[in-house]
């Protein structure tokens, strides 16, 4: 759509504006008056202030600067000591996150793949056994290896559900 300009017609309008309206109220006079009033009293020398109005700012900054200096030197002095005490630690055990399941044998891929193609979308959902013999025997080898001991005893697999003993 076009965004034509059109000019408005001020016919309505009255032919008057700010400055001759402040005129015939007297304002104008009035307003000539204090502006020479502030003209005069502006020539008269002020006291300065004795202090800059945002001196606490200043010194608030300069506190936060301050702070914020011992925080980093507390911080490199903290990194340190961090450094020296993983040194002596034993070696942190793998985060479930971090443990990467194996890369199926090409042989056993091809053995699921053929599987698959051969099934719907409702044996998948509902079996668990369509899978050939050697696929699921490996899955659970995997799921033996990545298993790891619960706090409340019994294994824990890397998806964080109970392993059943063997």
């Amino acid at each position: 759509m076009p965004n034509t300009l059109v000019r408005a017609a001020a016919e309505g309008m009255p032919a008057i504006n700010r400055r001759r309206l402040l005129n015939l109220t007297g304002a104008g006079l009035a307003l000539a008056a204090t502006a020479a009033s502030v003209r005069n009293a502006s020539a008269t020398p002020v006291a300065a202030p004795a202090e800059h109005p945002d001196a606490d700012l200043f010194r608030l900054d300069k506190e936060l600067e301050e702070a914020h200096a011992r925080m980093e030197r507390a911080s490199e002095a903290n990194r340190g000591v961090s450094g020296k005490i993983e040194a002596f630690l034993p070696p942190r055990p793998l985060h479930p996150t971090d443990w990467k399941s194996p890369q199926m044998p090409a042989h056993l891929k091809q053995l699921e793949d053929d599987a698959f193609k051969t099934l719907s979308f409702h044996d998948v959902a509902t079996k668990d056994d369509w899978k050939p013999e050697p696929v699921r025997a490996w899955r659970e080898e995997i799921k033996r290896k990545s298993a790891r001991p619960s706090r409340v005893g019994g294994m824990v697999g890397p998806e964080g559900r109970a392993v059943p003993r063997a």
